[in-house]
């Protein structure tokens, strides 16, 4: 019998989780990643899952589907989906499952598409081994798919590879394989992490369209504004149990553990410049961090000075990709200035050009036309060899710390890998070790390995690593949108901190808004390669003159109030 065939026979939950414990290694060596975890789902319900990083969210998730991952050991006193008893199913039986019941949206869009294949290939894959569609008919229901995900022009994106889409294309394209085979049941594990917040509220009306004919769905999300959009019930998990559940207002109201109190506490939405997230205190102007103050004296605390010169200046800086008909406006005419201890926010859909924005900043993508200076000298439109000497001066934090750096490398040699290669032997570990310390990580990690770290680790050591070259200003890119809610306040807190001490300049781009409101001092929008509107954030915010601009406000997913 089918998995299909299971699914017409069956009753009662399409999800049934009782006793639910994971494990990895063996003896004295085993570590329990999650346990006597019970929850159920029935068809046509969304149940969420909020925790922090480690907790155990991904890993109940991909139980479910048998991957849990290498070596694990998996034990229930029931664990079924639509029916089908998944504890005891072999390989070929899970197979069968996979795609065809229970689809999966993963979180990580970068490296689940296959580079090779393109894009129609790979979202008609599900609709080949589970629905034997010809040909012609996959073509169709592509196109058909793509679409209905929110992908612009989608017979031009069908024919493209993963690395020619941004990264929000790339996971709306996951979303599309996802679904394409009409699966009961429906895992999506950070669905909306790299979507900006107009497409992510198409992407939310679609998940919540598909649970209400009667798909089943289990989210996972740091992002409560996306779980109080679609969730009827919330679980929240902490170090591999659960500690909180309950219908969603009542859970995002604080529910009934002090963790949860925590979770909705970080949430930046409505909370002033200068605030701390994690405590709600004013930031002091010397950066004090969980206990820390910095190894070196800062600036200062160096205000906000609009009258100087600017630290980095964009002047009529335009970029395009490809030709003819698949020809990208990436980036068009756009002016920018950044001072010292200032922060724009830069905001916009996916593939807007907010990162070639970025790039061009950094001078990593060299601009069609225009000029960018850096401490007003050129740096666009000369030779590499000429801006060497100055590379230190303007710093990146990037959204995936993982793939940015050498895989082989210790968190102390990327580090020193950003220092000036002058220094000492001495001078350099002493410079690694005040780096970490700076972002309140302990100076002992830098023998590790960054793969062993906890998300919010890793983004501190990118920190740490812009940091360590002494910079003048940061492009900071979605710096905090695959991390939880209260690691993620933490690294803003952190940012926040650092700049009052430093004076540093940020370029902050982001799809979440209200990470945008409460980091930066002017909004410059986005669409289509064009600043469309730029200004005073609160004024942006309260009072947007641009109907694009209105349109991406509307669309933020609110809390309701507590």
């Amino acid at each position: 019998m089918s998995a299909r065939d299971v699914s017409e026979t069956s009753t009662g939950p399409l999800l049934e989780l009782d006793g639910l414990t994971v494990s990895f290694g063996s003896g004295s060596s085993r570590t329990t990643v999650v346990r006597d975890v019970s929850f159920s789902i029935a068809a046509g319900e969304c149940v969420a899952i909020v925790g922090e990083s480690g907790s155990g969210k991904s890993v109940t998730a991909r139980s479910i589907l048998g991957l849990a991952g290498p070596g694990a050991i998996v034990e229930a006193r029931r664990l079924a989906v639509d029916g089908h008893d998944v504890s005891r199913a072999g390989g070929r039986e899970l197979r069968r499952l996979r795609g065809d019941v229970v689809g999966l949206i993963s979180q990580d869009a970068l490296v689940s598409l296959d580079p090779l294949r393109r894009v129609a290939a790979e979202v008609g894959d599900p609709l080949r081994l589970h629905r034997d569609a010809s040909r012609r008919e996959r073509d169709g229901a592509v196109i058909e798919l793509l679409d209905r995900v929110g992908i612009p022009r989608p017979e031009v994106r069908a024919r493209q590879y993963p690395h020619q889409l941004s990264g929000g294309l790339r996971q709306r394209a996951l979303i599309a394989s996802a679904i394409a085979a009409g699966p009961r049941l429906l895992i999506a594990d950070e669905p909306t992490t790299a979507l900006d917040m107009t497409v992510q509220a198409g992407i939310l009306r679609l998940l919540g369209a598909l649970r209400d004919e009667d798909t089943g769905l289990l989210l996972i999300s740091h992002d409560l504004g996306v779980v109080a959009a679609v969730a009827d019930r919330v679980v929240v998990m902490r170090n591999g149990s659960i500690v909180d559940e309950g219908a969603t207002a009542a859970i995002l109201a604080g529910g009934s553990h002090a963790y949860t109190r925590q979770l909705v506490r970080a949430v930046p939405a409505g909370v002033p410049r200068g605030t701390a997230l994690l405590s709600r205190e004013p930031l002091p102007t010397a950066t004090t961090i969980a206990g820390h103050t910095p190894a070196r004296e800062g600036r200062g605390g160096a205000s906000l000075d609009r009258e100087g010169r600017a630290v980095l200046s964009a002047r009529g800086v335009a970029k395009t990709f490809g030709h003819g008909t698949d020809a990208t406006h990436a980036v068009r005419g756009i002016d920018l200035d950044v001072h010292p201890g200032e922060t724009i926010g830069v905001v916009g859909e996916s593939g807007g050009g907010k990162t070639t924005l970025g790039r061009i900043l950094l001078a990593l993508t060299e601009p069609d036309v225009g000029t960018v200076l850096l401490d007003g000298e050129p740096w666009s439109g000369i030779r590499e060899r000429e801006r060497r000497s100055r590379r230190r001066l303007a710093g990146l934090v990037s959204q995936d710390t993982s793939s940015s750096v050498d895989p082989r490398w210790s968190v102390g040699r990327v580090i020193a890998d950003a220092l000036p290669p002058r220094l000492t032997s001495d001078e350099r570990r002493r410079r690694v070790r005040d780096a970490l310390a700076d972002v309140a990580l302990d100076p002992d990690l830098r023998t590790r390995s960054p793969r062993t770290l906890s998300g919010g680790q890793r983004q501190r050591v990118g920190i740490a690593r812009a940091l360590a070259a002494e910079p003048r200003v940061i492009v900071l890119d979605e710096p905090v949108s695959a991390l939880d809610a209260t690691v993620a306040a933490g690294v803003l807190d952190l940012l926040d901190a650092l700049q009052r001490d430093r004076g540093l300049a940020y370029v902050l781009i982001s799809h979440d808004l209200s990470v945008v409101r409460h980091m930066s001092d002017r909004v410059a929008v986005m669409l289509d390669g064009v600043v469309v509107e730029t200004g005073p954030t609160e004024a942006v915010f309260s009072s947007p003159s641009h109907e694009y601009t209105r349109r991406l406000l509307a669309d933020v997913p609110v809390l309701p109030p507590a």
